[in-house]
């Protein structure tokens, strides 16, 4: 029940708000804590602001509370010991609060006026505690607090005002201007995405011809939503981007079957063109893999999984996309190769791919320097020769010496890697 001062009589819980609205009460009443402690209680001006004063506390304390300072006689001896209770100042404290200050972080998504609210809470306790903190001190624990995207923020408080103008108050004040531009550039990108997905959904209605990329009609190729995604593969170490097809390729795959031209899946606006006999591809032995190389292509990619030292099957396959008019490559299995020129890594395992590619891109991402002459392609990595290709009917071909013999597609095994040079990977 409230007093006559809207008080919430205190029940154990917020002291220090308490204390603070009880000593505005009693300074209102010219009967504050520092004037009491002055005072002649022996004069009757003394004994007259001392009962008055005690009646303030008396009727702002929960019954809970009354047993703790039923004995005293001052209003002054009610505030000491009720302080001496809820205001701790011992060193399991005042370790508590630092550590409690320590783990403050700013989450993006929490309000940032709460958050300030709350840090400025625990500064107090601290103060309360006997734990000193200038307004430095203060400032870096707070700037501490914030996650990556307010970096640029403490910066500008650094270059644009000296050190001597730099209060925690200011502080406060640039981080919630920053704060609140962030919610309104955030909700306008919010605003932006809905009209693009409603204008995205108005087009899809309107257009009636078959998407090129995923076969459905209602939108064009470079609108397909089914257009590229991304999954993890062999090891994590990299990413391949594919694209997935509902529909079955199998009549096109059979009108497409004996034409000699074939090509890779490369970034939405490149392609990598191959014209060849597919009898050209075509290994000089056993212990020997042939592959074309390829400008374009974005992996090493095999027709034959005998050769591979290590392999896995894909959790997802991944579907190729060849150029004009091209069949669709379908790519199950992933793995190394271990040749004596070097070692063939993350290479896609395609069955009805016509020759085996060998792929520029992914040779100068391993740090090889590769080199298209007259007569053939070099390939150089830290300062030592990999492979020089052939060049007949004026395609660019290497023949590698596998390490291993051929084995059938399912006694793919893994090779030790003290037996390679890694220096060496592709």
């Amino acid at each position: 029940m409230e007093n006559k001062w809207g008080v919430k009589p205190f029940s154990g819980e917020g002291f220090s708000y308490w204390k603070f609205r009880i000593n505005a009460i009693l300074e209102e009443n010219e009967c504050d804590i520092k004037c009491l402690k002055s005072l002649d209680l022996t004069s009757k001006s003394g004994q007259k602001k001392n009962s008055k004063a005690k009646s303030i506390v008396i009727q702002c304390l929960a019954n809970n509370q009354i047993e703790i300072i039923h004995d005293c006689g001052t209003a002054v001896e009610m505030m000491e010991k009720l302080k001496l209770r809820y205001e701790q100042k011992t060193l399991a404290e005042k370790l508590f609060l630092k550590r409690k200050l320590m783990n403050m972080k700013f989450e993006e998504k929490e309000d940032l006026e709460k958050f300030l609210t709350e840090f400025d809470e625990l500064l107090r306790k601290l103060s309360e505690a006997d734990v000193k903190m200038d307004d430095s001190e203060k400032i870096c624990s707070l700037l501490l607090t914030l996650p990556k995207s307010f970096d640029y923020v403490v910066a500008a408080i650094e270059t644009l005002v000296s050190k001597e103008e730099i209060t925690l108050e200011f502080v406060k004040t640039r981080l919630l201007d920053h704060h609140s531009k962030r919610k309104v550039v955030g909700s306008q990108e919010v605003e932006n995405k809905k009209h693009e997905e409603s204008t995205s959904a108005t087009a899809f209605a309107s257009f009636r011809f078959k998407c090129y990329n995923c076969g459905k009609i209602g939108h064009k190729k470079n609108e397909c939503k089914f257009k590229k995604k991304k999954f993890s593969q062999y090891e994590n170490e990299h990413a391949y981007e594919f694209k997935k097809h509902e529909n079955k390729h199998s009549e096109y795959e059979d009108k497409h079957e004996n034409k000699g031209k074939q090509s890779v899946l490369l970034d939405e606006n490149k392609f990598a063109f191959l014209m060849h006999n597919s009898e050209f591809g075509k290994s000089c032995d056993l212990n020997t893999i042939r592959l074309v190389v390829d400008s374009g292509a974005t992996d090493h990619i095999i027709n034959d999984e005998s050769v591979y030292s290590v392999c896995h099957e894909l959790e997802s396959p991944v579907y190729i996309s060849t150029a004009k008019n091209g069949p669709i490559l379908k790519a199950g299995k992933i793995g190394d190769i271990y040749t004596e020129e070097c070692v063939l890594k993350n290479v896609l395992y395609a069955p009805d791919l016509s020759v085996n590619l060998l792929s520029v891109k992914k040779l100068v991402q391993s740090g090889a320097e590769v080199t298209f002459k007259k007569d053939g392609v070099y390939a150089i990595k830290n300062q030592k020769p990999v492979f020089t290709s052939n060049l007949p009917h004026a395609i660019f071909y290497v023949d590698f010496r596998l390490e291993q013999p051929r084995h059938s597609a399912n006694q793919a095994f893994a090779v030790k890697s003290s037996n390679i040079d890694w220096h060496r990977r592709l």
